[in-house]
This record gives structure tokens, sequence and C-alpha cells, in this order.
């Protein structure tokens, strides 16, 4: 029987935990920087944040920890959609990561160098829109970057509901949440959907992590099972 189970692996089961925990870190860095951000969203953007600069260095690490974990937050999610949807996982991985691991920088480095040095809003806002000529900052970026993302998300969303890889109620919210984003990439839904978006993604994530620490290896577990029913004796 203990050839047959195997040993436990303390260093998979620590690392099993260490994913299950970058899983819910990195949504939940993005609802914990959209609802401490002091400055509003709103057009005057740019004055809001230069008349509250000196906040911005708690933000930044903010914003570090989740370029961090978001990434690998969204693979962990994804591998564990490809245990029994591997074409739905591997699609959805695709459209997410690549936007996930933010090409285009992170824009309010510009805000808070500009303001440092005395440059005005005015001028940092024309800076803004010399950035439209590269290509994350451009229709490019938009489409392969912030639809993307979305899409993905709700492509992974439909594997885990498909897959039952993990509950129903992480598989809905990430779809819910993705699709929300991908409709806010077009129409402006409010300042709130962006917090709402990422408590849902936070909360599909934290299911997705769960799972994660209590499955040890599924391929293993598979081979174990299917070895265990071949040596089983028949009944007489």
């Amino acid at each position: 029987m203990s050839r047959l189970l195997g040993t436990v692996d303390p260093a998979r089961g620590l690392g099993r935990y260490a994913l299950a925990a970058i899983v819910v870190v990195g949504p939940l860095t993005q609802v914990v920087a959209l609802l401490a951000r002091p400055w509003t969203a709103g057009d005057d953007y740019v004055r809001d944040f230069a008349a509250r600069i000196d906040s911005y260095p708690v933000m930044g690490w903010l914003f570090l920890v989740g370029l961090c974990t978001l990434a690998p937050a969204a693979i962990g999610v994804g591998v564990l959609v490809m245990r029994r949807a591997p074409i739905l996982g591997m699609v959805g991985l695709a459209l997410t990561v690549p936007g996930l691991l933010n090409p285009d920088g992170n824009p309010d480095d510009i805000i808070f160098s500009g303001t440092r040095v005395g440059l005005g809003p005015d001028v940092i806002e024309k800076m803004f829109d010399q950035l439209a000529g590269l290509p994350a900052f451009g229709p490019f970026g938009f489409y392969a970057f912030v639809v993307g993302f979305s899409l993905g998300g709700v492509i992974l969303g439909a594997g885990l509901l498909r897959g039952r890889t993990a509950p129903g109620w992480a598989a809905v919210s990430l779809i819910v949440a993705a699709t929300a984003g991908l409709l806010g990439a077009f129409v402006n839904l409010g300042s709130a959907v962006p917090v709402v978006a990422w408590l849902l993604v936070t909360v599909a994530f934290t299911g997705c992590a769960i799972r994660i620490a209590r499955v040890p290896n599924p391929v293993a577990a598979g081979r174990v099972a299917a070895r265990a029913d071949s040596d089983a004796v028949p009944p007489i």
C-alpha cells in the first residue's frame, strides 16, 4: 500500500501552497491599489495625481507586487484549467498572460517623474499623447493586451466550468469579471466597475487556489488510481 500511494514530498507541498498564495495575492493587489488610490481616474487625472504625488511611492510598491504576481497567478489558474480542458486552458493563457506582463510599463511613473522635475500637467499630457505612437500604447496594444486578457479570462472561466477543476462559483465569478472588463474596454461603465471586477477575479482565483493547495498532483493521482484498479482482485 505504501508503494502504491507513495510518499509526500515536502518541497512539492510547499510549492503548491506558495503557488496558491500567489494566485490570491495577484488580483488582490489590484483591488487594494484601486481602493487605496488617493486620486481619481477622471479627466483631470494628471492634475489629481500631481496634487497627491507624495502618496505614489506606496502605490508603486503595490504596482510592483502586482507585476510580479499577476502573470504567475494566471498561469496557475491556466494549469488548473488544463487538467481537464487543455485546449481552453492553453488558449486562455495565450491571451491572458501577455497583457498581465505589463508590456506598456506603468504610465503613472511618467507623471511622477515629470512632476518631480517641474513639468506642468499640460506638458505631461502631451507626453502621454506621444505614447500612442508606440506599439504597446497604440491600437495593437489595446486589442492585444486589454481586450486579449479580458477575453482570455472568459475562456479560462469557461474551462474551469467545463472541467470542474474549481468550484462553480469561482468559474462564474471569473467569467462575469472578465466580461465586465471586456465591455469596459469599449464602454465607460464607471469607476466602480474595475473595483468590482477585480474583486470578482480575487474571489475566482481564491477558489482556484483552494483547489491547487488541496490537489497534490492530479497526473500522479490518476496513475495511482489506474494502478489501483488494475491491481485490484476481481470479485468471485
